[in-house]
């Protein structure tokens, strides 16, 4: 088991971006049928999600989350010194999401970027490196940016997925603090069996 703990550095702001098309979960009952519809909305409580228009990438919902952030936090793109992109949906195979997201958003050439390809744990992964980097550098200030925009990639007949994955991105900002009692605590782990 991988734990860690890193004192000194906090969790300064969060934000999300959702696309404004909104899919409800019945809206799959001519595809799968009214019973498979309803016990899957009584399972899962999923009555709606949220999908991207054809064009639109993660890339977009990451920056818009990212800037609102960093204006509310008021902090300057410069002064980032790492952005970690963690998803399963970058917008290419090359170049990296995170050096789109680098250069929309005006941050320093110096700043490390990279992304990391995970599902469900990219969240805490993410955390856990860009914690990792802050604590053995002399970077201040770091986004994480994470979402997905699975639908464009799931098979639209698939009622397993279909009903369940939304898009979204949301970012979060980590800087190094003189207060020990600001800490990031994760454990990480991981489940490959499906």
């Amino acid at each position: 088991m991988a734990f860690f703990n890193f004192k000194n550095i906090k969790v300064a702001g969060v934000a999300c971006a959702v696309p404004s098309n909104e899919v409800k979960t019945e809206s799959y009952k001519p595809l799968f049928g009214d019973v498979e519809v309803d016990k899957f909305m009584a399972m899962t409580g999923v009555r709606a999600s949220r999908r991207t228009s054809e064009y639109q990438t993660c890339s977009d919902l990451g920056y818009r989350a990212a800037k609102e952030l960093l204006k509310k936090n008021g902090i300057s793109s410069e002064e980032i010194g790492a952005l970690l992109f963690v998803s399963h949906s970058p917008d290419y195979r090359r170049p990296s999401t995170a050096f789109v997201l680098q250069y929309r958003l005006g941050i320093p050439k110096e700043a490390v970027c990279y992304d990391i390809s995970l599902g469900c744990s990219s969240l805490v992964v993410g955390m856990q490196t860009i914690a990792s980097i802050m604590t053995t550098s002399d970077i201040k200030r770091a986004l994480v940016v994470v979402g997905d925009t699975a639908g464009k990639s799931v098979y639209p007949t698939d009622k397993s997925s279909a009903m369940l994955f939304g898009e979204a991105g949301a970012v979060m900002l980590l800087e190094k603090t003189d207060n020990e009692s600001d800490e990031i605590t994760a454990l990480l782990r991981s489940d490959g069996v499906v």
